[in-house]
């Protein structure tokens, strides 16, 4: 991204890393907020018919790593750049 910044003709470009953890309460926590349809894959998901979704469903609970307590919490980044107008 720094490159890209930087050939765009930006100065003084700086990039950044953010890491966080992202918890949910349980699995039906974690399904709902994933598919609700305000970005591509939760549209997507939506958009399937129910018993395609359903399966879909059962498919990710057996890869979702799920703690004893029942939480699911995985590790997310997120990269942010800035630069100035030359």
């Amino acid at each position: 991204m720094e490159n890209l910044w930087k050939n765009a003709g930006l100065k003084d470009v700086k990039t950044t890393t953010f890491h966080i953890e992202v918890g949910y309460e349980n699995f039906e926590d974690f399904w709902q907020t994933t598919t609700l349809p305000l970005n591509p894959l939760g549209k997507m998901i939506q958009g399937l018919p129910a018993e395609s979704k359903m399966a879909l469903k059962e498919e990710t609970r057996t890869q979702v790593p799920v703690r004893a307590d029942g939480r699911i919490v995985y590790a997310c980044f997120a990269n942010a750049v800035k630069g100035h107008k030359a």
